[in-house]
């Protein structure tokens, strides 16, 4: 369907070519959503310190949230053990609740609460509220809660802000253009081009091509402009590079995936772009996400993945048997998803229709390294 869109889109601005030598070029640069990163800390009945981490599902401007979703982590300053938690925020108040629901937290925000927890520096709170526990078979117990201090995730990162870039260029064609337009009757070579870039608060790190960069954000905007201008070539007859690039995170990390298709003119088909990346919150850069970074590849582990490659092509309806992954782990990648960890082998073309197979987490689990950063995601 997307193929389609690409093919329509183009089909409907060369024709408009047609009747003009001239097509207006543009390119936008805009903000489109937001992810804030924030850490509150405070007492429960002024006896029991008490840190929360969360992260808030992608949400627009600070001034105009009136309800988003948030998850993270809450501990006891005595014990570092963290807690899992999700609930709710919005303008005027704060619930959270852990995975069971046998303990919440309800705070009333003030306009001026909001604002300072969705700032971009540490700074004192006066909120109060209420932190319940409502065991089942037990009395349930309420306390009140104090928030006196709101920080960076991790001193690092407040925002993570999200921009769509867009271009269009139309030229005249050179000679070796012309070879693709004689039969359609059009006059101009015309290219598109979107994609999204990120942009970290306030730790101005640009994110471009999933390539961080230390940058200000007048840096950041000229080298996404430039990033354009890169992709608009004119050594082919029109076309356009379209991607979808996204953005999920949890207290630990941010992990993108992205997909591009280029669109050539003188060619039927796209050709795929896949990528991914985990970038770490506490240490400011992206993660290693090759295996042997991930599960000591030794030779029971290149087993166990063999048997779970012959597994996922047979049951795809392959006739023929799997190929021998044993010389591909320096290729192989993984994807972290909640209850599965995709494999990607980067297979030849050929039979790149199997690049990827899921496997269950309890699965993987006995190969990972504890000295991996993704050790945690399995405790």
């Amino acid at each position: 369907m997307k193929i389609v869109k690409i093919l329509l889109a183009l089909f409907f601005t060369l024709a408009s070519a047609q009747e003009s030598d001239n097509t207006k070029d543009f390119e936008s640069f805009e903000l489109t959503s937001s992810m804030y990163f924030f850490t509150l800390k405070g007492s429960i009945d002024s006896k029991y310190p008490i840190t929360i981490k969360l992260v808030t599902d992608i949400a627009g401007d600070a001034n105009t949230i009136r309800a988003v979703n948030v998850k993270g982590v809450y501990l006891y300053d005595k014990f570092q053990k963290n807690i899992p938690i999700y609930g709710e925020l919005k303008q005027e108040s704060l619930e959270l609740f852990t995975e069971s629901k046998e303990e919440s937290f309800t705070f009333k925000l003030t306009q001026d609460d909001l604002k300072k927890i969705l700032d971009d520096k540490k700074q004192p709170l006066n909120i109060t509220g209420e932190w319940k526990s409502t065991p089942k078979g037990k009395e349930s117990k309420a306390l009140q809660v104090v928030l006196s201090e709101v920080d960076l995730l991790e001193g690092k990162i407040s925002r993570l802000d999200e921009y769509l870039m867009k271009a269009q260029k139309s030229y005249e064609p050179t000679e070796e253009n012309k070879r693709w337009l004689e039969y359609s009757n059009e006059k101009l070579v015309t290219y598109y081009y979107e994609d999204s870039a990120f942009f970290i608060k306030p730790a101005n790190i640009g994110i471009l091509e999933l390539e961080a960069k230390n940058m200000s954000f007048k840096d950041f905007e000229k080298a996404a402009r430039e990033q354009m201008q890169e992709h608009t070539l004119d050594n082919f007859a029109g076309g356009s590079y379209e991607a979808s690039t996204g953005a999920v995170a949890d207290t630990k990390a941010i992990i993108f995936s992205s997909l591009g298709e280029y669109f050539y003119r003188s060619t039927p088909h796209p050709n795929n772009i896949y990528s991914y990346a985990v970038f770490s919150i506490k240490d400011l850069a992206f993660i290693d996400t090759s295996l042997s970074a991930f599960v000591n590849v030794d030779k029971k582990f290149i087993n166990f993945l063999q048997k779970e490659l012959d597994k996922a092509w047979k049951d795809a309806g392959n006739d023929d048997e799997a190929p021998d992954i044993s010389d591909r782990m320096e290729y192989t990648t993984f994807r972290l998803g909640d209850e599965d960890i995709e494999v990607h082998f980067e297979f030849p073309y050929v039979i790149r229709s199997q690049d990827n197979i899921s496997i269950p987490k309890a699965k993987i689990k006995p190969f990972v390294k504890k000295s991996s950063f993704f050790y945690e995601y399995f405790k």
